[in-house]
């Protein structure tokens, strides 16, 4: 049985995803907000509706997220998500409407909570208007951020304590070495 390529997301795809968000005059901060959290940490959609405004340390650019089976775990931000999620913060408490019991940090236009079928909507519509060609789900954000934490030689278990997964065959998964790289690999280390 022939190998299916991986199908990962690239940068560029992000960043046409990112200014096509941008137009968008309501939902635009929050949307770009998410896309780069997303990109940035690779969680789940689930991870990103259910994250908590308490959970969110912006000085130390790290999240905790509750995950499959209700298992928390610290993820890590780089500055341009920093940036998006502080100006997303802004925009909320200045223009979003408020809610009373709503502790989820993206919230709808409505001012609820966010669901996981939002995030995927989300993460459609933005790829949909920047003309991206075949699928893109909010799962792909995961495996192309776990690919490229694994490509750039952060170790396979470390990874998978940032990915949330108790097995480290379920990480392996991700790792997509070409025959040309091995050699750079092995030399490298």
């Amino acid at each position: 049985k022939p190998k299916r390529e991986p199908h990962v997301l690239e940068e560029v795809d992000v960043l046409r995803m990112v200014a096509r968000a941008g137009l968008h005059p309501i939902s635009g901060t929050r949307d770009i907000a998410i896309i780069r959290f997303l990109w940035a940490t690779g969680v789940r959609r689930a991870e990103v509706a259910n994250l908590l405004l308490d959970n969110v340390d912006l000085e130390e650019r790290v999240a905790t997220v509750v995950g499959k089976g209700d298992k928390e775990r610290l993820v890590v931000f780089n500055e341009q998500c920093c940036e998006w999620l502080d100006f997303w913060l802004q925009d909320r408490e200045e223009s979003w409407p408020k809610r009373e019991g709503v502790e989820t940090f993206f919230i709808t236009i409505d001012g609820y909570r966010m669901k996981p079928e939002n995030v995927s909507a989300i993460v459609k519509t933005c790829a949909r208007e920047a003309g991206l060609q075949g699928q893109v789900w909010a799962h792909l954000f995961r495996h192309s951020a776990l690919t490229r934490l694994l490509d750039n030689g952060v170790a396979i278990q470390d990874v998978a304590k940032l990915a949330g997964h108790a097995n480290i065959n379920t990480t392996a998964r991700y790792h997509h070495v070409e025959e040309g790289r091995l050699k750079e690999i092995y030399d490298r280390a």
